[in-house]
């Protein structure tokens, strides 16, 4: 699909999806920010680089990933909720707990984030 139009951002896109869930961060980071770089506009995109950073223990960019997205959507609860989480990779409990809140006031009959929030800091 990519190797037929190397410039096709949708294809771009797909080919970075598919290669986070396989966890193959030499494929999905390079399709990734080819397709950043080529719509910036793309919500998604930082989503998913922010994954595949997480997982191989790249915090930070993970965290400048979701920011990223965050500033691109406008700040949803569930953009809110992962950037908590990246912060709590980085032991950043205030800043977790400021996202964590968030989500909570844009979606508060969501358990999940309530959950996650009195898990982590309720010790």
């Amino acid at each position: 699909m990519v190797a037929a139009n190397p410039d096709d951002v949708e294809a771009l896109l797909v080919a970075g999806i598919v290669a986070v869930k396989r966890n193959d961060p030499a494929t999905a980071v390079p399709s990734l920010k080819r397709n950043l770089g080529a719509r910036s506009d793309v919500v998604r995109c930082p989503f998913w680089l922010s994954m595949i950073m997480r997982r191989h223990g790249r915090h930070a960019d993970a965290v400048e990933m979701r920011s990223a997205r965050l500033a691109k959507n406008g700040g949803s609860e569930q953009a809110l909720n992962q950037l908590g989480m990246c912060h709590m990779d980085l032991n950043n409990g205030l800043a977790a707990v400021a996202c964590f809140r968030g989500a909570i006031e844009r979606a508060p009959d969501v358990a999940h984030f309530l959950t996650i929030l009195g898990a982590r800091f309720s010790r």
